[in-house]
């Protein structure tokens, strides 16, 4: 399992999570057993056969056989903000939702816009447009 990077412009970042491919599309994936529960968010295409979902930034989600996704990896999706590097762990619409993964926590908690989660996370939640070097991290993995 070699580690992959996309270094374009990415115009949709990923969170970080699991992706599977089903049906040639690819959907955020949580694994239970042998299931896979697929996610569909708000601004992609209506995805057919999913259920409406109770969470805001999902439009869709349908639960299929683990064995019936084209494959699976593991994407690692990471920000830069004034510099300082974030990983995303959310998207909804425009907004990134970000942990602080630097070295410079005590200063990054004192920034505007960021809340501190606990003695050393700092969480943001950034405008698509004020990140830079968006950088997506793909580890296929095996089915």
């Amino acid at each position: 399992m070699g580690e992959n990077f996309m270094t374009a412009k990415i115009a949709r970042p990923r969170c970080t999570g699991l992706y599977g491919v089903y049906e040639g599309r690819e959907f955020h994936v949580a694994l239970q057993g042998e299931k896979a529960i697929l996610r569909s968010f708000l601004g992609e295409p209506e995805a057919h056969g999913f259920s409406s979902s109770k969470i805001a930034s999902v439009q869709g989600i349908c639960s299929v056989a683990r064995i019936d996704l084209e494959s699976l990896s593991f994407v690692r999706a990471l920000c830069k903000w004034r510099g300082e590097p974030f990983v995303i762990v959310g998207v909804e619409g425009g907004l990134l939702s970000t942990f602080y993964i630097g070295e410079r926590g005590e200063w990054m908690s004192s920034q505007p816009g960021i809340m501190r989660t606990g003695k050393l996370e700092c969480y943001g939640r950034f405008d698509l447009v004020d990140v830079d070097e968006i950088i997506e991290f793909v580890d296929p993995l095996p089915l």
